[in-house]
């Protein structure tokens, strides 16, 4: 009975391990994809206009949309950046819902 409550518990603590691993690096990606006729849509063909790599240590990394002006200045899209920013937004709020559950779990063990 107790080994089976130690096997368990390593269990737990590894699978802990992996999701706080997996935690550590926040990566989004915001893909976009053409519509084509008839609203056809192959989401196998999407291309990444923006990225962003967020680490637990406070490190970052964005790439954000840009475009050329005629003016030959480099813009944001901002369209597609706010759309990125909201999944930036999005993914930080779930992270922290899942460290926060998994902190909950680890002071009731």
């Amino acid at each position: 009975m107790a080994s089976d409550l130690e096997s368990a518990l390593k269990n737990v603590a590894q699978k802990i391990t992996e999701y706080v691993k997996d935690a550590a690096t926040l990566t989004v990606e915001t893909r976009y994809v053409q519509i084509g006729d008839n609203a056809a849509v192959d989401f196998t063909q999407a291309h990444p206009v923006a990225q962003t790599v967020l680490k637990l240590d406070g490190d970052s990394y964005a790439a954000v949309p840009v475009r050329l002006t005629d003016a030959s200045r480099l813009e944001v899209d901002s369209a597609l950046f706010d759309l990125h920013e909201k999944n930036v937004e999005a993914a930080i709020a779930y992270r922290e819902r899942i460290l926060n559950a998994l902190a909950g779990v680890l002071r009731r063990a």
